[in-house]
């Protein structure tokens, strides 16, 4: 997944969970402590794990004989 796609789904993600906290009417810190937590664990992860890998040695050459 690219950077940017994965930035748009973690932003719609945390968005998502914004919106579900204030229709649930969360009131308390500790829910929305909860709800934080909840919207950035996987964005986070997402993020982290969703880099797109280097260039080996043969697809660096090859890309620059193109």
């Amino acid at each position: 997944m690219s950077l940017n796609r994965t930035l748009v789904v973690s932003v719609a993600w945390m968005l998502a969970i914004l919106v579900v906290g204030l229709v649930a009417q969360v009131e308390s810190w500790r829910g929305w402590f909860v709800l934080s937590l909840i919207a950035l664990g996987p964005s986070l992860t997402l993020m982290h794990f969703g880099k797109t890998l280097a260039l080996t040695t043969s697809e660096a050459i090859d890309k620059a004989r193109r």
